[in-house]
């Protein structure tokens, strides 16, 4: 799930290290809900403002509270990516969190204070390029509207539309 913040440098979900986050929720609440939804697989199509166009195949499965993403990404003109990341929400803090990592070296994390995925802001967390990006969601799919920098300070744009296999 949320991919999409992985590319083009945006809000840069491109593959993120665990936040460990203190107080997990245990039992279950709306937010934990939604985060147990995107369990399984998922394919996703973004498009940049700088003409590229990523595709990606998420495999979702929960990892104690967290819903870990196991990613298998192609971007035109370059070799494959492998990522690994972590999506959850604290409800101590009031967050969502993802964080991720990737097979070219690259690492993020991302937050949103909105209480629900769908109309949610996200914003970075690290690194902070001043980055920002809406989430949409429905049952069987989820868009990520993104904008921010890419890592040669250029503006860069990036829709994803992602759809469960």
């Amino acid at each position: 799930m949320i991919g999409s913040f992985r590319h083009g440098g945006a809000i840069a979900i491109a593959a993120f290290a665990l936040i460990a986050i203190s107080g997990a929720a245990a039992t279950a609440s709306p937010q934990q809900a939604t985060v147990q939804s995107f369990v399984g697989t998922w394919n996703c199509v973004t498009h940049t403002s700088d003409n590229k166009t990523y595709h990606e195949t998420d495999t979702d499965t929960m990892w104690a509270n967290w819903l870990k993403i196991d990613g298998d990404m192609s971007v035109q003109g370059q070799p494959a990516v492998k990522s690994m990341g972590f999506f959850g929400y604290d409800p101590k803090q009031g967050r969502w969190y993802i964080a991720s990592v990737d097979s070219m070296g690259n690492y993020a994390s991302n937050y949103s204070t909105s209480k629900n995925l769908g109309g949610s802001t996200w914003h970075d967390g690290y690194p902070n390029n001043g980055g920002s990006a809406t989430v949409s969601t429905s049952k069987n799919q989820y868009v990520v509207d993104s904008k921010g920098r890419d890592m040669h300070g250029k503006a860069v744009t990036s829709h994803e539309v992602c759809t469960r296999a």
